[in-house]
């Protein structure tokens, strides 16, 4: 087994080190800015596509066809099976994710909101169209990298599918540092379940479109969701000091 080209070597170390810190730095930065969900969405819109276009040459800079990572139809009737059983299962979550934010104090909400996952959940019109750039570009962008680049160069090095599996649901977890150890855990738990559809339609596009689906219902639910207890809370002020 030949050791792995050297610039493919120094991109895995972006991915698994270099991006995870930079984007730690920027977040924690970001919120303390009086627009952070604008810079954060810039930051992530960015630095994704960059890494995919970076990923995306150095497969044709060693002669290799998007397919050899999985950028492809696989197995067509398996993708559609799980395309629509992922985007069904992703409605079910946005649902039971609706229910549980109604139930938030509006306190216990602001707090939810000021940290992890909550930053990036938009607060306006224009943050939710924005937003919805965001989320295509994760379940994209995320799924190449993660399930599709960094599979492949795991698997070359060690010469095991299950391990490249495992590192690359440990990267994929660090790569969302900015939200803690529970949502390092939690993503990469994630990452895992998004592995299976990918090893089941030798194809990324069932993660990919499960992963788009899945980041703009929860994420729009969740905006929507505030908006409804925060307007209520205002109300309910008004009447308290009327």
């Amino acid at each position: 087994m030949s050791p792995p080209p050297l610039d493919s070597l120094a991109f895995a170390a972006v991915l698994l080190i270099g991006f995870p810190v930079a984007d730690y730095i920027f977040v924690s930065k970001a919120k303390r800015s009086t627009q952070p969900r604008k810079w954060i969405y810039a930051w992530g819109l960015g630095a994704e596509w960059l890494l995919t276009i970076a990923a995306v040459g150095l497969l044709r800079r060693h002669g290799l066809a998007l397919s050899v990572i999985g950028e492809g139809p696989g197995r067509p009737m398996v993708v559609i099976g799980l395309v629509g059983a992922g985007l069904v299962l992703a409605a079910v979550n946005a649902a039971y994710a609706r229910k549980k934010i109604m139930q938030l104090s509006p306190e216990r909400l602001s707090k939810v909101l000021r940290s992890g996952a909550g930053l990036l959940v938009p607060r306006s019109g224009a943050e939710r169209a924005l937003f919805m750039l965001v989320g295509v570009t994760a379940g994209f962008c995320e799924e190449f990298l993660y399930r599709g680049w960094l599979w492949r160069f795991f698997g070359d090095l060690t010469g095991h599918l299950w391990i490249a599996v495992g590192l690359s649901a440990v990267a994929f977890g660090l790569a969302h540092a900015y939200q803690g150890r529970a949502g390092i855990i939690s993503t990469g738990i994630v990452g895992l379940l998004f592995s299976v559809p990918v090893l089941l339609a030798n194809s990324l596009i069932p993660a990919q479109v499960i992963h788009v689906g899945l980041d703009l219902m929860n994420g729009l639910v969740a905006s929507k969701a505030a908006e409804s207890i925060s307007r209520a809370h205002a109300q309910q002020n008004y009447h308290t000091n009327t």
